[in-house]
């Protein structure tokens, strides 16, 4: 796997070689040109690098051209550093000299030295660095890579979209939360006037749930969508993943497709919220908004406008990491949710883990898998994927990897714990024998 400390290094020498006296010197010794080059072959690699990183898990292609470019990125690293060092020396010394220019021209950087035999080595590993610096710059139009910028989210790349359908068989825990919201959506009396929500209808209430990433909102989402009660009493029920890009075309043609069943051909806004409304008009409907990000509360007034159409006692559910999002869309106060208990959490670990049935579970293996659990801080994601790598391995050496290994500052990662798993989990399969 690339070091996790690959796109702060990029970033690192792109700024070194930036330098106001570094650009003076390059500019005098003639060797602009080269210099920005390198910075502009590395800079383009930087913008891509996050999403190699989150390809990398899934492509062998990608991960080794991450493996690639960290070697010659701790390369360049030191040409620049020993660059640097002869920048300021030479500074220091008034030793800058216009006549040096065909000197080092064409060699990215100058030789420094008056060892012939030492000044030729040098010169090749520099031309080296270059030359291989190009060729991963080349190289990464093969994986059709994104450019990120600024303002993306660390948590980059969403999770699958989930739809409403689950096996309930397979889910542990959450009982008391699934009534306690139900109970919420029943209830008649949970409408907007008990919010300082900005939403313009009086008779339905937005029910946010809040929760880090890897809690199970979705999954207690998907529960409750699929209770009886909830079933009952909501004529119409309608199932979009939202997740980061808000577009509000797509949102309401799905939530159309949704509650109708059937498929919509309908493009434009306006066509769109009228038809919307014409299949919520007077009906009772719940409608889950799975995994919202966005956060504009404009945007959010002109999604919900055909909302206000629907029969007293309609509801929307929205999951979401995000408290700004639930103070904006909410009705109601947030409905936060926490972490399982250690049970649940071990019933959760064992489904995965362990065959049903199985005769080979020792129990030194129930012993390790229980200090596990316990790592994992009641986090279901954490849970389930620790368990899904250990599946059918009877290795007692390598549970106590997984539990002696260096991931378990769970509580710290927060929103980061899904690439951070994902991360973890490679490394951990990187090099062993998983029988998976």
């Amino acid at each position: 796997m690339a070091d996790l400390l690959l796109s702060p290094l990029v970033k690192t020498i792109v700024g070194k070689l930036m330098d106001s006296v570094i650009q003076e010197i390059t500019l005098l010794w003639g060797v602009d040109e080269e210099v920005e080059n390198l910075s502009s072959t590395l800079s383009a690699i930087q913008a891509v690098l996050q999403d190699a990183e989150e390809q990398e898990a899934s492509s062998n292609a990608v991960k080794n051209w991450l493996r690639e470019l960290k070697d010659v990125a701790y390369d360049a690293d030191d040409v620049v550093d020993e660059f640097t060092t002869e920048v300021l020396r030479s500074k220091l010394e008034g030793n800058i000299q216009t006549s040096n220019r065909k000197q080092v021209r064409s060699l990215c950087f100058s030789c420094f030295t008056s060892n012939p035999v030492k000044c030729r080595h040098e010169i090749g590993h520099k031309i080296k660095v270059r030359e291989r610096l190009d060729k991963i710059g080349q190289d990464r139009h093969h994986f059709h890579l994104k450019q990120g910028d600024a303002g993306r989210r660390r948590e980059t790349k969403r999770p699958p979209q989930m739809s409403s359908v689950v096996d309930e068989s397979k889910i542990c825990g959450r009982v008391n939360d699934k009534e306690e919201i139900v109970k919420l959506l029943l209830d008649e009396f949970a409408s907007s006037s008990s919010a300082s929500s900005s939403s313009s209808s009086k008779d339905i209430s937005v029910v946010p749930l809040v929760g880090i990433g890897g809690l199970g909102k979705t999954t207690l989402a998907q529960f409750i969508y699929n209770d009886k009660q909830v079933r009952d009493h909501f004529p119409v029920r309608g199932w979009v993943c939202v997740s980061e890009d808000f577009d509000l075309c797509r949102i309401t043609k799905a939530i159309i497709e949704s509650v109708t069943k059937k498929s919509c051909d309908l493009n434009e806004i306006d066509p769109l919220q009228v038809r919307l409304k014409e299949e919520l008009s007077g009906k009772r409907f719940l409608l889950v908004l799975d995994d919202v990000w966005h956060d504009n509360p404009n945007d959010w007034q002109r999604l919900q406008s055909p909302f206000s159409f629907g029969a007293k006692g309609s509801r929307i559910l929205v999951t979401t990491r995000s408290s700004r999002v639930s103070r904006i869309m909410g009705t109601i106060p947030a409905y936060n949710l926490g972490c399982l208990d250690e049970d649940d959490g071990w019933s959760l670990f064992t489904q995965r883990a362990f065959i049903v049935g199985g005769s080979d579970v020792s129990l030194n293996l129930v012993g390790i898998g229980k200090e596990i659990v316990k790592k994992c801080n009641g986090l279901p994601l954490a849970i389930e994927a620790l368990g899904g790598l250990l599946r059918s391995n009877t290795d007692e050496n390598k549970w106590k990897n997984i539990l002696e290994s260096d991931m378990w500052e769970i509580s710290e990662m927060k929103d980061d714990i899904i690439p951070i798993l994902k991360k973890d989990l490679s490394n951990l399969k990187e090099g062993s024998d998983w029988k998976t």
